[in-house]
């Protein structure tokens, strides 16, 4: 195949590119139509099945199966087991054919408009799919305003526009739930430790607000900087790493900057270079 395009002009090329993500797209939404009709089968239980044990053993049941809502307000409930299935014949984990299932089925009951422009060609299908996604907890009416909102600029802006768009749609046609969700996301916030590796390092998480985290970054990159310019001849990941051992102990810090205004006062800039171990600069102090 690519020895084939290769010998075509450029132009040419890119005509190719442009017809096969044309035929891509309606292969998506192809298979999202499939979804959504397979589900439709799948809106009633069949009976159980059940069989006589032997020895006298009561009737009992073989298994059990539930509709379970995965679209959110105003969907259909689809069997349990046929989720499974669907997963098991795409080659989908459990979860991953839920989320599916339940996209499909928003985009269909709950977001019309943005399911029609999919149906039609004029909507690209995992596009959709994120803002169904992001509208699932929405209620039915809310979730009408984001359809109306969104369904013509689904392919006119890039996707962290889109994104923006449609959350502060959310937050125009549910506020509450909007004010609610930003209290969850306040209480998730937190600074998690990873284990050592046979390396002697370790891996942090945070998760903090915003303006937080930029002053601590700002803070990691001039200790990084002050390093660089007290000769530290490692590179920048490396001194913002180190940087985390500095902002432990405040006073080592102001003792850096010092430094760093008064560089002939260093022993840095005498012609000694640095050396593992130097002493030349202050050090932050241990814990513990």
């Amino acid at each position: 195949m690519f020895a084939e395009l290769v010998r075509l002009p450029p132009d040419e090329i890119l005509s190719v590119g442009d017809e096969s993500c044309t035929v891509r797209d309606l292969a998506d939404a192809r298979f999202l139509a499939a979804v959504s009709a397979y589900a439709h089968h799948h809106t009633e239980l069949d009976p159980p099945a059940s069989g006589a044990g032997g020895g006298g053993l009561p009737e009992t049941v073989v298994a059990s199966e539930r509709l379970k809502v995965y679209g959110g307000e105003g969907c259909p409930g689809v069997g349990e087991f046929a989720v499974l299935e669907l997963g098991c014949r795409f080659g989908l984990s459990p979860g991953t054919a839920s989320d599916l299932v339940g996209e499909v089925l928003s985009l269909q009951y709950r977001l019309p408009r943005t399911w029609a422009r999919v149906m039609a060609g004029e909507a690209v299908p995992w596009r959709a799919r994120r803002i169904a996604r992001a509208c699932m907890s929405l209620s039915v009416e809310a979730a009408a305003v984001v359809d109306a909102r969104v369904e013509s600029l689904v392919n006119s802006l890039t996707p962290r526009r889109l994104m923006r768009l449609v959350r502060a749609a959310v937050m125009e046609a549910d506020p509450e739930l909007a004010k609610t969700a930003a209290e969850v996301a306040a209480r998730s916030r937190g600074v998690w430790i990873g284990r050592s590796d046979n390396h002697g390092t370790k891996t942090a998480a945070v998760r903090a607000s915003a303006g937080d985290i930029a002053r601590f970054d700002a803070a990691i990159q001039d200790i990084a900087e002050t390093l660089a310019v007290l000769g530290d001849p490692d590179g920048l990941d490396e001194r913002r790493a180190k940087a985390l051992g500095w902002l432990a102990d405040p006073r080592a810090v102001l003792e850096l900057r010092k430094h760093r205004r008064h560089p002939t006062r260093s022993r840095l800039h005498a012609g000694q270079g640095p050396r593992p171990g130097s002493r030349d600069l202050p050090r932050p102090r241990p814990r513990g």
